[in-house]
């Protein structure tokens, strides 16, 4: 029984009411759904009307949240209206805003689903979740005593069988393989001609022969080119001038798979194999933020690992990633970003490697970013440094999107004097 402990006056009407509550099954199989009779004791100053069950279970104002109540500081504050008190969530009545304790594990079933119900399943109660070979599909759902318990088998249906294929549908890398056309005029690759000519296949090479070299690897079984990074340079070339959105992601994506094989296969010492793993990765999550967040960690482990063994690679392609990196990422707890480490790697990039383009930029955003004093100078200084870089060199392919990258950022910092003198960007550089 169930007593009220308002006070007792001579404007308190009894009235027995009716809930809703859990109670052992018969059987003894747990808690089950039952109605029961219980008194309680209510304070009005006419005789109460019919009451329902919600506005009986709705407390009463004795409630954790308000420091001003007496109970406020008991270790568990006695409250005799169940699992309506937001501080407990533990006893036999279940009001509207409340779901049973036992909920059902994050899974999918095969043929069907049976989901506890406070100790009882869905089966025994005829309620029945049935699936077919790619989703499940509530396709019975009778058996329910009132509409409470409707909405809480509907509400165990989202938890037990939408969450998972959320959760399972998001943060993946796209690995599926872009097809390529016109493969059938292709050279007459073998192992050893595809080694001999590797060092040749990059930026300058055009997207056809880049296409064939990579068709062959794909179907090659020799352990020396799976351990090497070949094929995850050939796709990170590939992907860095595909237009696509779509295909940029399934070449970067195919890119790590590859990289990942080639270390799985003994490439572990080789830095280039570490190297092209993460510049595929950052590629690949660059428009995803939820993917990109989820990649973080390995990001810098890859880039830490790549400049530990080869830094010179690429023209200082490590230190120019992982200052990337650190200065675009979140800062802790979120993530791992660091905006003065991102500066200092990347001013390191600009020293030793001058003579490639990517490290004047990535140095003038991570600037920017940084937003010391003086910032926008420094940084136009090192733009235009990376503007006359990129236009003497040969680029091959990759002019194109890196072209493109500079007039992302002319449009963020504005006009640049085109006659920035090298001693104005020493001095910027201090």
């Amino acid at each position: 029984m169930v007593k009220s402990k308002l006070p007792q006056s001579p404007l308190t009407f009894r009235k027995t009411i009716e809930l809703t509550k859990l109670i052992p099954s018969p059987n003894g199989g747990g808690l089950g759904w039952g109605r029961v009779k219980s008194d309680a004791s209510l304070p009005f100053d006419r005789p109460p009307p019919n009451l329902n069950t919600v506005e009986i279970s709705r407390h009463t104002g004795m409630d954790c949240r308000y420091p001003e109540h007496r109970d406020v500081n008991l270790v568990c504050p006695a409250w005799l209206l169940g699992s309506g008190n937001p501080c407990r969530n533990d006893e036999h009545f279940l009001n509207s805003t409340a779901l049973p304790p036992n909920l059902p594990p994050l899974g999918r079933g095969t043929n069907s689903t049976t989901l506890p119900l406070g100790g009882e399943g869905f089966r025994e109660r005829g309620l029945t979740v049935q699936q077919n070979d790619s989703y499940p599909i509530p396709t019975i759902l009778v058996g329910a005593k009132n509409w409470k318990q409707a909405l809480t088998t509907l509400a165990l249906l989202t938890l037990s069988v939408v969450t998972p294929t959320l959760l399972n549908g998001c943060a993946t890398l796209n690995k599926d393989q872009v097809k390529f056309s016109q493969l059938s005029d292709c050279p007459k690759y073998t192992v050893e001609k595809l080694t001999a000519e590797q060092a040749s296949l990059g930026p300058m090479t055009d997207t056809h022969t880049l296409a064939c070299a990579l068709d062959f690897l794909r179907n090659a079984k020799d352990p020396s080119l799976t351990r090497s990074a070949l094929g995850s340079r050939l796709l990170l070339n590939l992907a860095e001038r595909e237009t696509d959105p779509d295909k940029r992601d399934k070449l970067a994506g195919e890119g790590v798979g590859m990289a990942e094989a080639a270390l799985a296969a003994g490439g572990e010492g080789d830095g280039a194999v570490h190297y092209y793993l993460a510049a595929n990765l950052g590629l690949a999550v660059r428009d995803h933020p939820t993917l990109a967040l989820d990649n973080l960690k390995r990001l810098e482990q890859e880039m830490k690992k790549a400049m530990e063994l080869t830094p010179d690679i690429d023209s200082g392609g490590p230190l120019r990633l992982l200052g990337t990196l650190y200065s675009k990422a979140p800062a802790w707890p979120d993530g791992i970003g660091d905006r003065d480490k991102g500066v200092e790697l990347l001013a390191q990039a600009v020293n030793k490697f001058p003579n490639h383009p990517l490290n004047h930029l990535f140095y003038a955003e991570a600037l920017l970013a940084a937003d010391d004093n003086g910032a926008m100078e420094k940084a136009k200084a090192q733009f235009s440094i990376g503007e006359n870089v990129l236009a003497q060199g040969n680029w091959g392919y990759s002019l194109p999107s890196w072209q493109k990258e500079f007039a992302d950022l002319r449009d963020e910092i504005g006009d640049v004097p085109a006659n920035t003198s090298q001693s104005a960007v020493a001095n910027n550089k201090k």
